[in-house]
C-alpha cells in the first residue's frame, strides 16, 4: 500500500467517525478526490478541514504533498514543518531547500573551487551543506536527495527543491576544518571523495586543518588515507545521521563528472605511484566478481568465469583484496570485464588506453558514473548490455536497478572479440 492508499483509508476511517457530520463528509470527499487524482479540488477540501482540524495529520500530509507536485512548495513545506513538529513533540521541524552552486560564476566556468563558508549546517547522513535556504549536494557527495532520510521523497517535480527535516538544536563544531566526509560506498569514495583533494595544494589554506569525516571509517577509508599522508590525528571525526553547525568550512568542490575530473584522477594515481605497474607493463586481462555483494548479482558468472579463463582473464575479487592489491592489479590491466559496480571504479588506477568491459542490466544502465570515469582517464569503454533480469527481479520493485540479472555469453563473446582483437 503506497502512502496515497494509506492517507485515504485514514480518511475514510476518520469520515465514519463521530466527529461531526459536515467534518466527516469533508474527510470523505477529499478521500474520493485523492483518489480520483484531482490535486486542485483536494488541497480546496484539505484548506477546509485544516480550518476545523488544523492539526489532522493525515489531511496535513495530503495537501503538503499535492502543494509540492502543484507548484506551491513553501506552503508545502509548511504543512511537513507542522508535520514534522508533531512527530517529534516539536523538536524537529522542516525547512524548503533550493539546490545551489556555492559559487555559481566559478561552477558555471567549469571551474573547480576550494569555498570557505561561515556558519553553515551539515548532514553527515548525505553530507550535504546547508547556508540558509540553499543546500550544496551537488558540489558535495552529488548524491540524489530524494533518497536522504531527511528528505523521503519530498522534492518538486524538477528536484530543484526539496523539503528537509531539521533539528531545531544542533551541536556545535567550532574548529576550523576541511571537509572531507565519507562514504560507505567504495567507488564512491574513490570517485567522489578523494580526487577533490587535489584541489587543496593550492588553495592556500592554514597548515595542519583538521579533515571532517564520519566516525564510520573501515579499513579501506584508513588505507587510503595513510597512502595520502593524512594521519589519524587530522581527522576530525563526527557521528554519522547527525546535523551540525560549522563555524568555519573549507569546502574543495568534488570532481565526479566533472569537466576537469581527469585532474583529480592523474593527483591520486601520482600519490599511489609506488603501488603501479609501469604503464607500458600493463597487459593482464582481469574479470572482476562482485559475488561478495548481496545485490546486482550475474546469475550466470560461473559460465562467464569459464569463458574468460579460457580466454586468459585472472579471476578477482576486488572486495576480498586489500586497498595495496586493488591498485596493483587495476593498474597492470590492459583489459578489465566485470559486472557494473563499486569494483570498476578501481579503473582510476588503470593506465590510459586500457579498456572496461561493463556488463550492466538494463534497469541500471542510468548510472553511468563509471563511463565518465574512462573517457576522464583516457581509456575505453564497452558496455554489454543485459536485458534478461532473472525471475526473481521480475515486477515493479522499487530498487529494481540492484536486481540480479543474467548476461547473454554469444553479446558478451563478441564484445571480448571486438576488445581483444583491437
Amino acid at each position: 500500500m503506497n502512502i496515497l492508499d494509506r492517507i485515504i483509508a485514514r480518511l475514510r476511517s476518520s469520515g465514519t467517525a463521530p466527529a461531526g457530520d459536515e467534518l466527516a463528509r469533508l474527510q470523505q470527499s477529499l478521500a474520493e478526490a485523492l483518489k480520483r487524482g484531482e490535486r486542485i479540488e483536494a488541497i480546496a477540501l484539505c484548506d477546509r478541514i485544516l480550518a476545523r482540524a488544523p492539526d489532522d495529520r493525515s489531511v496535513l500530509l495530503a495537501a503538503a504533498i499535492n502543494r509540492l507536485k502543484t507548484g506551491e512548495p513553501q506552503r508545502a513545506a509548511e504543512h511537513f514543518a507542522r508535520i514534522d513538529e508533531l512527530e517529534s513533540n516539536g523538536e524537529n521541524s522542516a525547512r524548503l531547500l533550493t539546490e545551489s552552486y556555492i559559487d555559481p560564476d566559478r561552477a558555471g566556468r567549469g571551474e573547480p573551487y576550494v569555498a570557505a563558508l561561515d556558519d553553515v549546517l551539515i548532514d553527515t547522513d548525505f553530507w550535504s551543506v546547508i547556508e540558509g535556504e540553499r543546500i550544496y549536494s551537488r558540489e558535495t557527495q552529488a548524491r540524489t536527495m530524494s533518497n536522504s532520510p531527511r528528505v523521503r521523497g519530498r522534492v518538486t517535480p524538477d528536484a530543484s527543491q526539496c523539503v528537509m527535516t531539521l533539528p531545531r538544536k544542533v551541536e556545535s563544531i567550532d574548529a576550523p576544518s576541511i571537509f572531507l566526509a565519507s562514504d560507505a560506498n567504495y567507488a564512491h569514495w574513490l570517485l567522489r571523495n578523494l580526487p577533490k583533494l587535489c584541489l587543496l595544494e593550492n588553495a592556500g589554506l592554514p597548515p595542519d586543518l583538521p579533515y571532517l569525516v564520519g566516525d564510520n571509517l573501515r579499513g579501506w577509508h584508513r588505507a587510503y588515507l595513510e597512502l595520502l599522508g593524512i594521519a589519524q590525528e587530522r581527522l576530525l571525526k563526527v557521528p554519522v545521521e547527525r546535523v551540525f553547525r560549522c563555524r568555519r568550512l573549507y569546502v574543495p568542490t568534488q570532481l565526479r563528472n566533472h569537466p576537469r575530473m581527469a585532474e583529480g584522477i592523474a593527483w591520486l594515481q601520482a600519490k599511489v605511484a609506488r603501488l603501479r605497474a609501469a604503464p607500458a607493463e600493463a597487459a593482464a586481462l582481469l574479470y572482476a566478481s562482485r559475488r561478495e555483494q548481496p545485490n546486482r548479482r550475474l546469475l550466470n558468472e560461473a559460465e562467464v568465469e569459464d569463458m574468460l579463463a579460457k580466454r586468459g582473464f585472472r579471476i578477482i575479487v576486488p572486495g576480498q583484496m586489500s586497498v595495496p592489491e586493488q591498485i596493483a592489479a587495476f593498474s597492470a590491466a590492459r583489459v578489465v570485464v566485470g559486472p557494473h559496480g563499486a569494483a570498476l571504479a578501481n579503473m582510476i588506477f588503470a593506465p590510459r588506453g586500457a579498456t572496461m568491459v561493463e556488463i550492466v542490466s538494463a534497469a541500471a544502465l542510468h548510472m553511468d558514473e563509471l563511463r565518465h570515469l574512462a573517457a576522464a582517464a583516457g581509456q575505453r569503454a564497452r558496455t554489454v548490455l543485459c536485458e534478461d533480469m532473472g525471475d526473481a527481479t521480475r515486477g515493479a520493485a522499487p530498487a529494481r536497478h540492484h536486481g540480479d540479472y543474467r548476461v547473454d555469453l554469444g553479446e558478451l563473446r563478441a564484445a571480448l572479440d571486438e576488445v581483444l582483437g583491437a
